[in-house]
């Protein structure tokens, strides 16, 4: 990866060239002989200024302040005036025997102005990093060529100075020699808290310590103000060279700015300390004006100073830029004629290199098809795994990593005015690409301080139309080297397309603004989640991010900071406020916005600050949503499943209404095996602070708990079974082991449920069946176990099979009966069968039109789990209760050339882009899992309903199972606002208010051949009933209902409620896939 900060450049050594010219007044040149100058003691203790003479500086002053500050300041008799001439200061600087290395001690010369302010010169000294001779440490002390021994300084916000060590006397001896001033009325000169000195002029100098041991001694002498005919070029110094363009984009050496009238000065630089510089304007070799002074923070790392604005008043022919050598390295200058920027560039992808004075565009194994007359570039998908056929025949696919080939369209810059740019400047990208498919591509670019950042993913929807997409490239940085930017179908967020992508054209605008402030929006909501009657309070932080240098040259200003609600489309609804605040150099700016909603939905507030003067701007939106729900109101029927143990997710979980949770408890966490070809070891290694703490949050909260005790993933012998070691449950001796853990847990853990095992029908390597054992033995695993719990617990409640096939079931009911003796199971039966789980998966599927994997037919989520209700009852297991430990679906998912639920049950298909299913979407979820649960509630069916899982555990496109969560990551590098609320998780809030300890009453298809839409009735805690309705159709469907009563109350899925009234008690619903409820007291419930 290209290096951002490292340039080739030409080093110039620059020669001393003092000219002093007739003073304008008298000057300064103090030997302090007979302790000549008003010293004053400002504050604290110590020894005041003395004379000492030694053969290095006859007749200089010391000071001593051991272990304490202390400042002394020299009145000067005549001020340097306030003119706009130019002035030098110099002055040595001697410490003797500093003997205290166990505190950081500072010794300054600082320049003050009339108010007394302190201006830039001085050094300080950090312990551990100043050498000395005679047994002391000599870390810091290095050879220059001329065989003198020079001193590391470490310092603040003072130049580094020039230094001699002198091993005879063991002094070392410090100058500043001949740092220019400039001392025009009324600039606002940069000074230690960054103060405007009216009037600047050289008043008084200052000398402050601290620290000291009472041996210390630091003499000055020689101070020396002068004026100059030009700033000094320092001997030893590196300044490296200049790159000046033309406002034709040529370049000009050496420095060559003759007719530029007005143009920007740019440099970039490294360093670890303070550095100071400086900038000269000359005609015919002399000096004509200097530009700008400054002492800048280097901040341990790359810094830099853009766009300096300059007016050439003089005709000035030559610039100059000087620095001190504290620079690890300065970025080539430029010299930009501001009126030369392009507003924007654009290229046509019609062919596969492109090379132009615009751009320079490559790639691998690129090929162009054409589209509607529009030819474009087709990037291919990523590679996943080199035998496609083999990658297919792993159970559901779904956690395939990073990609064994990439591709992508690299794009280099070649218009100089988009290049190099550090000041934050906000770039539009305009993409042109074909929608066909269910792919999806990215866009990477380099920015300031990230290579190739990655932007925000576009997923395709397969209208077979060209399409355009924005991308907002804020502080982008091309270099046009490598690769500034590219086009992806892979990317460590998006994960991996699985068709390609067609391109056609790239526009790229130059919008002017610059984005130099960081902006965070933070609330006390987790997730900023927000309950019906509360109100939003966001705390708004905004710094200059890294703009610091910008920041101080800027001074104070006024800035326009603009609050503004969006949806959940980021489509704006209303303007919440407007303020004028004032920003001041490199400190935060602070607020807070307060503001409600009407409607419960997801939102986002869109933060703006920006200032017209200096064209620079900050943006934020940040994610919030307004749910409807009393936080007290429990759904107990309705669960979810992952014991995540994720703070604060519990409160989440009860505000959103729902009353059980899943917790899957595995063997491994509590007990460990070690083991060899015959003979294993199992060990208890005890119930963790975590699993207890967690249990008791969930308990404090009220929650049913369902336990699911599991061994996953623990292998017991090294002899093997289906190419796998043998693993717990497999065999005897692998359902003794779990029997001993199912003992631990109950008679060491409070519980009411035990669910055994999970999705024991898994194929072989799957971790719930490693050894592929049949489905069959199921039941010699549960009867143990089951024996196993009630003898510690004998009201307990066992859960079984764990499964969506019926045929699952029945092979398990079948091998208990056997089990126990068929004479026995009439009485006996029901222990092992308390209640049976199911996990009916549809995926993709609309709840109503769902691919039941056991027959291969198409049929709804009701008609399967009443399969597998009407089987229990054909075994006399009338009792046996149903619950729904596992179903869900996950929004954006398409897994790689998967087809259906099975791919392993499928035939493989070559064509990826042939065998992707249409991806739900976020509302989709929400949808589907609120109509399932209604379904699943007629007559009862289902008692329990917990959807997998709470929370996304990664990126919603990389793995389908661990994004079926209803709260978004925790993890802030995947979600600006993690834990924040999804769609589906405002649908079951609201349902839970609406449907909570509700009892079905009736249902009917509004057309019974085609099935597609449906009214369900339940009837309220409150007496009102409550219609349920939906569409599985993709347009939605215009239907009529006949309630019987003048007035209903409706709601959408979120929660927000409008009247409808109607003389003959008929409704008329434009219905879609989303769910809408109907309340009042119904006498009809029919179809119009």
């Amino acid at each position: 990866m290209k290096n951002k900060v490292a340039l080739k450049a030409i080093i110039l050594l620059l020669i001393l060239t003092n000219f002093i010219s007739v003073l304008a007044f008298d000057g300064y040149v103090l030997n302090f002989e007979n302790g000549t100058g008003d010293w004053t003691r400002v504050s604290s203790s110590g020894e005041m200024f003395a004379e000492y003479t030694d053969a290095l500086h006859k007749n200089a002053l010391y000071v001593n302040s051991p272990g304490v500050l202390a400042k002394y300041r020299l009145n000067l008799e005549n001020p340097v005036p306030a003119d706009d001439k130019i002035y030098s200061l110099s002055y040595d600087i001697k410490i003797d025997e500093i003997k205290n290395q166990t505190t950081k001690q500072t010794v300054s010369v600082c320049v003050l102005g009339s108010n007394n302010v302190m201006a830039f010169y001085g050094l300080r000294i950090d312990n551990g990093e100043v050498s000395y001779p005679n047994g002391y440490d000599t870390t810091g002390i290095s050879t220059a060529k001329d065989g003198s021994e020079t001193l590391k300084i470490s310092q603040g916000e003072w130049h580094n100075l020039k230094t001699v060590y002198n091993r005879a006397s063991g002094i070392f001896t410090y100058y500043v020699d001949n740092l220019p001033v400039r001392t025009r009325k009324g600039d606002v000169l940069r000074v230690k808290a960054y103060e405007k000195i009216e009037n600047y002029k050289i008043a008084k100098l200052e000398l402050v310590s601290r620290n000291l041991s009472k041996t210390d001694r630091i003499y000055i002498d020689n101070i020396t103000i002068k004026e100059e005919a030009e700033i000094p070029e320092y001997t030893g110094v590196n300044v490296y060279g200049a790159r000046i363009y033309d406002n034709t984009g040529n370049e000009i050496l050496p420095n060559n700015i003759q007719g530029a009238d007005k143009f920007n000065l740019s440099f970039d630089y490294t360093a670890d300390k303070d550095f100071s510089y400086a900038a000269a304007l000359y005609k015919n070799g002399a000096l004509k004006d200097i530009v700008c002074a400054e002492t800048d923070t280097a901040n341990n790392g790359y810094e830099c100073r853009e766009n300096i604005e300059i007016e050439n008043k003089s005709g000035a022919d030559t610039l100059k830029l000087f620095a001190l050598d504290s620079l690890k390295s300065l970025r080539p200058y430029k010299v930009r004629w501001k009126e030369d920027e392009k507003s924007e560039i654009s290229v046509l992808l019609d062919k596969t290199a492109i090379q132009n004075e615009n751009f320079s565009v490559s790639g691998d194994e690129l090929s162009t098809e054409t589209h509607g007359g529009k030819t474009g570039i087709l990037l291919k998908p990523p590679v996943m795994d080199s035998d496609i056929a083999a990658a297919q025949k792993k159970k559901y696919n779904s956690t395939l990593g990073g990609p064994e080939s990439a591709y992508y369209i690299n794009f280099d810059v070649n218009e100089k005015s988009f290049l190099n740019r550090t000041d934050g400047l906000c770039i539009e990208a305009e993409v042109c690409y074909f929608d066909e498919g269910y792919g999806a591509f990215t866009l990477e670019y380099d920015t300031l301080y990230e290579s190739l950042k990655e932007a925000e993913y576009v997923e395709l929807d397969n209208t077979k139309t060209w399409k355009t997409h924005t991308f907002r490239l804020k502080n982008a940085h091309f270099t046009g080297e490598n690769t500034d930017f590219r086009l992806a179908t892979w990317g460590e967020i998006m994960r991996y397309s699985n068709t390609g992508v067609v391109f056609s054209s790239v526009k790229l605008k130059n919008t002017g603004a610059k984005n130099q402030f960081d902006i965070t929006a933070s609330s006390s909501h987790t997730g900023n989640i927000y309950y019906t009657g509360e109100n939003m309070a966001f705390d708004i932080k905004i710094s200059p991010r890294a703009f610091y240098n910008y920041s101080k040259s800027f001074g104070e200003y006024d800035a326009v900071l603009k609050y503004t609600l969006l949806d959940e489309n980021k489509n704006e609804i209303s303007k919440i406020g407007t303020k004028t605040v004032s920003v001041k150099p490199c400190q935060t700016v602070s607020d807070t916005v307060t503001f409600s909603v009407q409607k419960y939905g997801i939102y986002y507030l869109k933060t703006e600050i920006i200032c017209d003067k200096y064209n620079i701007f900050g943006e934020k939106e940040t994610e919030f949503s307004y749910v409807n729900s009393d936080k007290t109101t429990v759904n107990y029927d309705f669960g979810i499943t992952g014991g995540q143990k994720i703070a604060n997710t519990e409160k989440l979980a009860k505000n959103a209404g729902i009353g059980s949770v899943r917790w899957v408890r595995n063997m491994r966490d509590v007990m460990s095996l070690t083991y060899d070809d015959t003979t294993y070891t199992l060990k208890e290694k005890g119930i963790s602070t975590e699993w207890k703490n967690w249990q008791n949050t969930l308990e404090a909260k009220g929650f049913d708990i369902i336990n699911t005790l599991l061994a996953q993933s623990m292998p017991y012998s090294n002899q093997t079974k289906n190419g796998y070691k043998l693993h717990i449950p497999y065999g005897d001796d692998g359902r003794d082991l779990f029997a001993q853990y199912c003992r631990y847990f109950a008679q060491n853990v409070s519980s009411q449920y035990y669910e055994i095992w999970n999705e024991f029908d898994s194929p072989a390597g799957k971790s719930y069946n490693m050894n592929g054992e049949d489905y069959r033995n199921y039941g010699n695993l549960l009867v143990k176990s089951a024996d196993t719990v009630y003898s510690c617990d004998p009201d307990a409640e066992i859960i079984a099979v764990v499964s969506g096939s019926k045929s699952t079931h029945e092979k398990s009911i079948k091998r208990v009966i056997e089990l126990i003796g068929a004479g026995k199971a009439e009485n006996t039966l029901d222990k092992y069968f308390n209640i049976a789980s199911a996990h009916p998966y549809h995926w993709n599927d609309n709840p109503l039109f769902a691919e039941y994997t056991d027959t291969g037919k198409m049929t709804d989520m009701y008609k399967h789990m009443k399969e597998i209700r009407d089987l229990y009852d054909s075994y006399n297991l009338k009792n046996t209760r149903l619950y729904v430990t596992e179903v869900a679906w996950s929004p954006h998912y398409t897994a790689y050339n998967e087809y259906g639920a099975f791919p392993d049950n499928k035939n493989i298909i070559a064509d990826p882009s042939k065998a992707i299913r249409k991806p739900i979407t976020e509302k989709q979820q929400g949808s589907y899992l609120v109509q399932t649960y209604v379904m699943m509630k007629k007559d009862n069916l289902v008692e329990k309903f917990m959807p997998y899982l709470f929370v996304r555990q990664t990126n919603v496109r990389v793995d389908r199972d661990k994004n079926m969560g209803i709260l978004k990551n925790y993890k802030s590098y995947l979600e600006d606002v993690p834990l924040a609320a999804t769609n589906a998780y405002l649908a079951v809030s609201n349902m839970n208010m609406l449907l909570a300890n509700a009892q079905y009453m009736s249902d009917f298809y509004f057309d019974d051949t085609s099935k597609t839409d449906v009214c369900y009735r339940y009837r309220q805690n409150n007496g009102n009933d409550i219609a349920v309705l939906w569409s599985a159709k993709e347009d939605g469907e215009n239907v009529s209902v006949n309630f019987g009563c003048k007035k209903i109350t409706v709601y959408d899925e979120y929660g927000n409620a409008s009247e409808m009234q109607s003389n003959s008690g008929i409704y008329s619903f434009n219905l879609t896939q989303s769910t809408v409820y109907a309340t009042g007291n119904f006498s009809e419930f029919k179809k119009n």
